[in-house]
């Protein structure tokens, strides 16, 4: 059994205050970052995307299995609910795509090699409690020495994607499939082609995309027993990765007027094949987390 010190945080306005209070007594239960639960299933019940011009909310799913403590695979899913552009295809006189707009979804599967880790002991903060009053949240905590294991490999996988988006000036045109003699420009303000404003067109957009980088991985795996506070831990895992990407496919559906269907083509310069992302996950280091 091990005396610590408790810590009460109190949150108001911005500022924190920190007051030592009365000693709690704990006994560690368990303290093995290398046994966390090496399979998780993941439920991201809301996404959001705002960088495009089809703003997106929408679902995901994802899984993981990590096999003989550095090898990891990984496969996700994500499904947009509220599609902008989507929701636009009752416009009956722009061009749209053949079979119509679907909202947008994509599928990726991956994995990680880890080349490299590492335990250390560190001090790590287990939470007690919370609770609000008016304007004020107080925080309780203790600081207890557990050990982390930091990791770090390489990885690499595929995923593909369908997203809708807007036919924009200059960067797209339509070749008649029934004569290719017969093109068809977009963004003309004053075009008028089949009956149809042709401004302005929808269309979906097909991804193959490959990628390779880099991942730094942190996990700790503790809980304690404590008097008053029931079990308690600090049982995370924290994924930091970078990729290098490079999409070898890039579709357009075509898209109709009354009578022609037309094959989108694209500009030089409008299919950006290479690019690059940086992002990072939480997770519980439990069977289930988020």
């Amino acid at each position: 059994m091990t005396k610590k010190f408790l810590s009460t945080v109190l949150f108001f306005s911005g500022t924190i205050l920190i007051t030592n209070a009365q000693s709690v007594n704990y006994s560690v239960l368990t303290d093995n970052p290398k046994t966390y639960n090496k399979v998780c299933l993941m439920l991201d019940p809301f996404y959001a995307e705002a960088y495009n011009d089809n703003a997106q909310l929408g679902w995901g799913a994802r899984g993981e299995a990590t096999f003989l403590s550095h090898i990891e695979a990984r496969v996700g899913f994500r499904k947009a609910y509220s599609d902008i552009i989507e929701h636009e295809q009752t416009i009956g006189y722009l061009p749209m795509p053949k079979g119509g707009l679907k909202k947008g979804s994509s599928f990726e599967i991956g994995g990680t090699f880890y080349f490299f880790s590492k335990t250390k002991e560190k001090q790590l903060r287990v939470g007690l409690s919370s609770r609000t009053v008016g304007n004020y949240t107080y925080n309780k905590f203790i600081m207890v020495p557990a050990h982390k294991q930091i990791k770090i490999g390489v990885r690499g996988g595929f995923y593909t994607s369908f997203d809708n988006f807007e036919v924009k000036y200059g960067k797209f045109f339509g070749v008649n499939k029934s004569n290719t003699k017969d093109t068809l420009k977009f963004g003309d303000y004053t075009n008028t082609t089949d009956g149809f404003d042709t401004y302005n067109a929808r269309s979906v957009q097909h991804s193959v995309v490959l990628y390779c980088g880099i991942s730094y991985r942190s996990i700790t795996n503790l809980l304690i027993q404590t008097d008053g506070f029931s079990k308690k831990g600090n049982r995370k895992i924290w994924d930091v990765y970078f990729d290098l990407m490079m999409a070898p496919i890039i579709n357009f559906k075509d898209v109709v007027t009354q009578t022609k269907t037309w094959e989108m083509e694209s500009n030089d310069g409008v299919k950006q094949r290479l690019g690059w992302r940086f992002g990072c996950n939480f997770r519980s280091s439990s069977a289930f987390g988020y």
